[in-house]
């Protein structure tokens, strides 16, 4: 009897899943037949598969549109972010869980207060004071304003995770004679990455698809991001370019499906270790 309430449940669950993933990948398949139809073969039947597969429609997004520029600097945003972030948040968390450092209680509820207060909330004072300090229009600056945006939430995160590790570990390394950056690259670093990559893939998934600071901050077209071209492939007033759409969700998708493929192994488990009760 119970190997049998067992069998239905895990079939039970398994449909459920399958559910879910055929949910997931509906919206990938429709993007994918867009790309690759005219506006009238979307028109007549946008379920079914491309008459003729044709690159002409991503040839015209990437080159007449200016999505080679605007992914070369999302790029660039991207990887100043992901880089600052980490080398940050393992400072701040590797400072308030093992130094022990006066007052890092109060240190990390200041930063916690990020989380409360939203970006848009800011945004008006923030635009004023970067065009005073003449850091409209810049890339690099555009990154520093994303990485203060979303460092509370790493920060949380990490630490979290670091509070995991036993700290025998740490003390016997102390014991041994290791310095402070030994510590970290051969045993802080090693330990969390799982969180690591987990912050990775979260990070460039919020620069990646970032909208409003972009919006405001990069004013000539050519230093804006995929985000704001994309905006710009809808059409006239009253007539969308499904194909073109298609074109740039796919050229948009595409980095952010390699990223998340390549570290998913890690992602559950790094955000389950910092599921942590203190």
């Amino acid at each position: 009897m119970l190997k049998k309430l067992k069998r239905k449940t895990a079939i039970s669950s398994h449909i459920v899943l399958m559910l879910f993933s055929l949910i997931t990948i509906f919206p990938l398949y429709i993007t994918f037949n867009m790309a690759f139809k005219s506006n009238q073969e979307i028109l007549t039947n946008v379920m079914s598969l491309p008459q003729a597969f044709s690159f002409e429609t991503l040839k015209t997004v990437w080159i007449d549109k200016g999505f080679s520029q605007y992914f070369m600097n999302s790029v660039l945003v991207v990887i100043p972010h992901i880089v600052i972030i980490l080398i940050l948040t393992t400072m701040f968390s590797y400072g308030i869980v093992f130094l022990q450092i006066p007052y890092s209680g109060v240190f990390f509820t200041v930063v916690l207060v990020g989380f409360m207060i939203p970006i848009q909330a800011v945004i008006i004072p923030l635009f004023y004071t970067l065009t005073n300090l003449k850091l409209t229009n810049s890339l690099l600056a555009l990154s520093i304003v994303e990485v203060i945006t979303y460092i509370p939430f790493c920060i949380f995160l990490l630490r979290s995770f670091m509070l995991n590790i036993p700290r025998s570990l740490y003390e016997a390394a102390i014991i041994d004679g290791a310095t402070d950056y030994q510590l970290i690259y051969n045993v802080i670093l090693p330990m969390s990455k799982s969180a690591l990559l987990t912050i990775i893939i979260l990070q460039f998934k919020n620069s990646w698809n970032e909208y409003l600071l972009p919006l405001v901050l990069l004013v000539n077209d050519k230093m804006q991001t995929l985000p704001l071209g994309f905006s710009r492939l809808q059409g006239g007033r009253y007539t969308l370019n499904y194909n073109m759409i298609g074109a740039g969700s796919l050229i948009m998708s595409i980095p952010m499906i390699i990223v998340f493929l390549l570290f998913q192994g890690k992602f559950i488990s790094g955000i389950a270790g910092g599921a942590i009760k203190e």
